[in-house]
């Protein structure tokens, strides 16, 4: 099997984690899957094409957000309920892990790599979360205006 493919499905299956821990419902498990896979997925292609891991978050986290919208939509549900699982696997654990090994064991040089590359990808997935839901609160807002006259 394609080492790609096992990524993709350790994405799945760990978003499907911590949807039971956050109690989700079951039958909103197979979404939590989808998104999580379908985040993980966004990230290694748009990885490849740009070749940043940056770009890669960024654009993982918008198609993810994305999801997130529709599936709340067509489920339903609160958007936080099938977005936080589906970012799971976007989350630098290993640059966070990283950064703080350095911190602890005072190498300022491993701190200062490690640090800015965590910085460098959680501005990328908050970036390409914000901007989807801005467009969203403000197609929300315009459709609300044209209700109310």
């Amino acid at each position: 099997m394609r080492p790609e493919l096992i990524q993709i499905l350790s994405a799945g299956v760990a978003g499907i984690g911590f949807a039971m821990i956050f109690h989700i419902r079951p039958r909103h498990l197979p979404a939590a899957f989808l998104g999580s896979a379908l985040s993980w997925v966004l990230y290694l292609l748009t990885k490849q094409v740009w070749n940043s891991n940056a770009i890669g978050m960024m654009f993982a986290a918008l198609g993810v957000t994305v999801y997130s919208e529709v599936c709340a939509r067509i489920l339903r549900m609160p958007v936080s309920v099938i977005y936080t699982p589906s970012v799971i696997p976007l989350i630098p654990g290993g640059h966070l892990y990283y950064c703080m090994r350095g911190f602890v064991t005072d190498s300022h040089a491993e701190f200062v790599k490690y640090g800015s590359m965590l910085l460098e990808d959680t501005l990328s997935i908050v970036l390409g979360t914000m901007v989807v839901l801005t467009f969203v609160s403000a197609i929300t807002q315009k459709r609300n205006r044209k209700n109310i006259r």
